[in-house]
C-alpha cells in the first residue's frame, strides 16, 4: 500500500451523536467538527447499551458491547481493497495504547452481498470463536421498494445465525459511489433504520466519507468510482477503531505505509 500523504483520525464519542475528526497533512493540522451532524446510530443509542450491558451483568457468556477479543468481517472488495480495512484496523489497534492484541480476520469476496453472506459465509469453522462479525453488503442493495424489505429480512437471519455462532453482529454502512453522491442519503436511512428497529450496531463509515469528501475534497477517498483509496480504507478503519474500542485512533502512530 502506498505511503499515506494525509493522516486520518476520527473519533466516535459513546453514547452521545457527536463526532469529532482531524486531518494532518505534512506540518498543517486541520479539525473536522461532525458534532452538528446527524449520527444517530444505535452505537450511541442508550437503550441498545443499557440492554446489553445489563445483559452482560446477567450471562458472561454474552460478548462485551466493545473492546471484543476477536473480530470476523464478512465483506466483498470494498473491505479488502488497498491493504483492507480489517489488516488497516489491526495496525492501527497494534501501534495504540490498547493493552491487547484482538484476533482480526475477514471472509471477503468479490461482489457478495447480504444474502451470499447468509448463503455461503457460514457455518464457521467449529475452532473458530468470533466476538464481533461485522457485515458488509454491496452498495446500493435496500435503497429502495422491494429491496429495502429483503434487505431487512437478510439483516433478521444474519442477526439469528451470527448470534447462534455466538457472536455479535455489527453493520458496516457503506459509503455513496464517487459519481453518485446522493446515495448517502438512501443508505444513511436505511441502515439507521434497519439498526434501530433489529438493535444492530451500525458503524457509520458512508458519513464519514461523505463529510470528509465535502469539506476536504482535496482529499481523495476513492480509487476508482466505488472501491476505497488508501487514505479511504485508512478513514474506514479509523471509523470501526472509535466504534468497537471506544477510543481516539490518535493515539496510535501508525499513519499508514
Amino acid at each position: 500500500m502506498r505511503k499515506l500523504a494525509t493522516a486520518l483520525y476520527l473519533t466516535i464519542f459513546a453514547l452521545i451523536g457527536s463526532v469529532g475528526a482531524s486531518l494532518g497533512a505534512g506540518s498543517e493540522m486541520v479539525q473536522l467538527d461532525l458534532e452538528r451532524r446527524d449520527f444517530p446510530t444505535n452505537l450511541h443509542e442508550p437503550g441498545l447499551l443499557v440492554k446489553q450491558a445489563n445483559a452482560d451483568k446477567k450471562n458472561s457468556n454474552i460478548p462485551k458491547l466493545y473492546s471484543p477479543k476477536s473480530i470476523l468481517f464478512l465483506g466483498n472488495s470494498l473491505t479488502y481493497y488497498n491493504f483492507s480495512i480489517p489488516d488497516t484496523l489491526l495496525e492501527l489497534v497494534h501501534n495504540s495504547q490498547i493493552k491487547f492484541i484482538p484476533k482480526i480476520s475477514q471472509k471477503a469476496v468479490g461482489g457478495y452481498d447480504l444474502n451470499d453472506h447468509f448463503r455461503y459465509s457460514f457455518p464457521l469453522n467449529a475452532n473458530e470463536e468470533w466476538e464481533v462479525i461485522v457485515v458488509q453488503g454491496h452498495s446500493k442493495e435496500g435503497l429502495t421498494g422491494k429491496e429495502r424489505d429483503f434487505f431487512f429480512s437478510r439483516c433478521r437471519l444474519l442477526k439469528r445465525k451470527i448470534k447462534k455462532a455466538g457472536a455479535r453482529m455489527v453493520l458496516f454502512m457503506t459509503w455513496a459511489y464517487w459519481n453518485d453522491v446522493s446515495m448517502i442519503s438512501k443508505i444513511k436511512q436505511t441502515y439507521l433504520k434497519v439498526g434501530n428497529e433489529l438493535d444492530i450496531q451500525v458503524v457509520p463509515v458512508g458519513l464519514a466519507f461523505s463529510d470528509v469528501s465535502d469539506k476536504y475534497p482535496q482529499i481523495d477517498l476513492y480509487s476508482d468510482e466505488r472501491h476505497p483509496s488508501s487514505e479511504g480504507t485508512y478513514l474506514a478503519a479509523c471509523v470501526f477503531f472509535s466504534a468497537l474500542f471506544r477510543k481516539a485512533p490518535e493515539g496510535s502512530d501508525w499513519v499508514g505505509s
